[in-house]
Protein backbone atom coordinates (compact mmCIF):
# COMPACT_ATOMS: atom_id res chain seq x y z
CA UNK A 1 0.00 0.00 0.00
CA UNK A 2 0.82 3.55 -1.16
CA UNK A 3 0.17 7.03 1.15
CA UNK A 4 -1.93 9.09 -1.70
CA UNK A 5 -0.69 12.32 -0.28
CA UNK A 6 2.87 10.85 -0.47
CA UNK A 7 2.38 9.78 -4.18
CA UNK A 8 0.61 13.25 -4.30
CA UNK A 9 3.73 15.11 -3.55
CA UNK A 10 6.14 13.33 -5.57
CA UNK A 11 3.86 14.31 -8.65
CA UNK A 12 3.88 17.74 -7.81
CA UNK A 13 7.71 17.77 -7.77
CA UNK A 14 8.00 16.28 -10.74
CA UNK A 15 5.88 19.19 -12.17
CA UNK A 16 7.70 21.50 -10.94
CA UNK A 17 10.37 20.21 -11.95
CA UNK A 18 9.37 20.42 -15.93
CA UNK A 19 7.51 24.03 -15.44
CA UNK A 20 4.07 22.32 -14.27
CA UNK A 21 1.81 23.16 -11.47
CA UNK A 22 -0.50 20.41 -9.93
CA UNK A 23 -3.68 20.99 -8.16
CA UNK A 24 -3.15 18.71 -4.79
CA UNK A 25 -5.82 17.46 -2.65
CA UNK A 26 -6.59 19.31 0.41
CA UNK A 27 -4.82 17.11 3.51
CA UNK A 28 -7.08 14.40 4.86
CA UNK A 29 -9.20 13.61 1.42
CA UNK A 30 -9.65 10.36 1.33
CA UNK A 31 -9.45 7.95 -1.95
CA UNK A 32 -9.86 8.32 -4.72
CA UNK A 33 -8.18 11.00 -5.09
CA UNK A 34 -7.55 12.92 -8.87
CA UNK A 35 -4.23 15.12 -9.57
CA UNK A 36 -4.55 17.65 -12.05
CA UNK A 37 -0.75 18.54 -13.77
CA UNK A 38 -0.86 21.89 -16.34
CA UNK A 39 0.39 21.00 -19.54
CA UNK A 40 1.87 20.36 -22.44
CA UNK A 41 0.75 17.99 -21.85
CA UNK A 42 -2.03 18.03 -19.78
CA UNK A 43 -2.03 14.79 -16.93
CA UNK A 44 -4.73 13.71 -14.49
CA UNK A 45 -3.81 11.07 -11.93
CA UNK A 46 -6.08 9.59 -10.49
CA UNK A 47 -5.29 6.98 -7.15
CA UNK A 48 -7.71 4.76 -5.55
CA UNK A 49 -7.78 2.38 -3.36
CA UNK A 50 -10.74 -0.40 -1.91
CA UNK A 51 -11.61 1.57 1.55
CA UNK A 52 -11.41 4.22 4.54
CA UNK A 53 -7.59 3.51 6.04
CA UNK A 54 -6.43 2.15 3.11
CA UNK A 55 -3.03 3.10 1.24
CA UNK A 56 -3.32 3.09 -2.98
CA UNK A 57 -4.10 0.10 -4.41
CA UNK A 58 -4.18 1.41 -8.32
CA UNK A 59 -3.91 4.39 -10.40
CA UNK A 60 -4.61 5.67 -13.88
CA UNK A 61 -3.31 8.44 -15.75
CA UNK A 62 -4.67 10.39 -18.71
CA UNK A 63 -1.58 12.13 -20.90
CA UNK A 64 -3.57 14.39 -23.35
CA UNK A 65 -6.38 12.39 -24.15
CA UNK A 66 -4.78 9.04 -23.47
CA UNK A 67 -6.14 6.91 -20.81
CA UNK A 68 -3.74 4.18 -19.14
CA UNK A 69 -5.77 2.61 -16.51
CA UNK A 70 -4.43 -0.15 -13.89
CA UNK A 71 -1.01 0.94 -13.01
CA UNK A 72 0.63 -0.24 -10.23
CA UNK A 73 1.06 2.98 -7.51
CA UNK A 74 4.68 2.44 -8.00
CA UNK A 75 5.06 2.84 -11.32
CA UNK A 76 3.09 6.44 -11.40
CA UNK A 77 6.52 8.89 -10.85
CA UNK A 78 8.44 6.59 -13.56
CA UNK A 79 5.63 6.86 -15.80
CA UNK A 80 5.24 10.53 -15.53
CA UNK A 81 8.92 11.27 -15.74
CA UNK A 82 9.16 9.46 -19.02
CA UNK A 83 6.37 11.81 -20.15
CA UNK A 84 8.14 14.69 -19.20
CA UNK A 85 11.52 13.78 -19.67
CA UNK A 86 10.67 13.34 -23.52
CA UNK A 87 10.99 9.65 -23.86
CA UNK A 88 7.53 9.25 -24.53
CA UNK A 89 6.67 8.74 -27.98
CA UNK A 90 3.85 8.16 -30.61
CA UNK A 91 3.63 5.69 -33.40
CA UNK A 92 1.38 4.79 -35.99
CA UNK A 93 -0.49 1.80 -36.65
CA UNK A 94 1.71 -0.53 -38.54
CA UNK A 95 0.71 -3.88 -38.80
CA UNK A 96 -2.70 -4.73 -40.89
CA UNK A 97 -4.88 -6.37 -38.05
CA UNK A 98 -4.49 -3.65 -36.03
CA UNK A 99 -6.52 -1.59 -38.30
CA UNK A 100 -8.97 -3.89 -37.53
CA UNK A 101 -9.54 -3.09 -33.71
CA UNK A 102 -13.36 -2.61 -32.90
CA UNK A 103 -14.83 0.38 -32.93
CA UNK A 104 -11.19 2.55 -33.05
CA UNK A 105 -10.23 4.63 -36.52
CA UNK A 106 -7.22 3.71 -37.63
CA UNK A 107 -4.32 5.79 -35.93
CA UNK A 108 -1.34 5.75 -33.73
CA UNK A 109 0.12 4.32 -30.16
CA UNK A 110 0.90 6.45 -27.25
CA UNK A 111 4.25 4.51 -25.83
CA UNK A 112 5.53 5.18 -22.35
CA UNK A 113 8.50 3.18 -22.01
CA UNK A 114 9.68 2.14 -18.54
CA UNK A 115 12.38 1.27 -16.73
CA UNK A 116 13.17 -1.84 -17.40
CA UNK A 117 12.56 -2.17 -20.57
CA UNK A 118 8.59 -2.32 -20.35
CA UNK A 119 6.35 -0.02 -22.05
CA UNK A 120 2.84 1.01 -21.64
CA UNK A 121 0.96 1.66 -24.82
CA UNK A 122 -2.66 3.07 -25.43
CA UNK A 123 -3.86 3.60 -28.95
CA UNK A 124 -4.72 6.96 -30.21
CA UNK A 125 -7.66 7.86 -32.75
CA UNK A 126 -6.41 9.90 -35.52
CA UNK A 127 -9.05 12.47 -34.72
CA UNK A 128 -8.32 13.27 -31.26
CA UNK A 129 -4.43 13.63 -31.66
CA UNK A 130 -3.22 16.85 -29.93
CA UNK A 131 -0.63 19.37 -30.98
CA UNK A 132 1.38 17.43 -28.31
CA UNK A 133 1.01 14.14 -29.35
CA UNK A 134 1.49 15.53 -32.89
CA UNK A 135 5.00 16.54 -31.80
CA UNK A 136 6.20 13.07 -30.99
CA UNK A 137 5.01 10.70 -34.12
CA UNK A 138 8.06 9.01 -34.53
CA UNK A 139 10.22 10.68 -31.77
CA UNK A 140 11.02 7.03 -30.03
CA UNK A 141 12.32 3.74 -31.12
CA UNK A 142 9.35 1.15 -32.30
CA UNK A 143 9.20 -1.39 -29.92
Amino acid sequence: MTDPLAVAQEIAGIAAEHGHTAELPEPGATLPLSIEVTGPPTVTVVLDGTGPGTGVRDASVTVETVRFTDLEPDEVVPFLRAVYDGTAYVRAVTKWWQFLLPLTPAGYWLVVPMPGGRAYKELVPRMILTPWLSARIGKGTPG
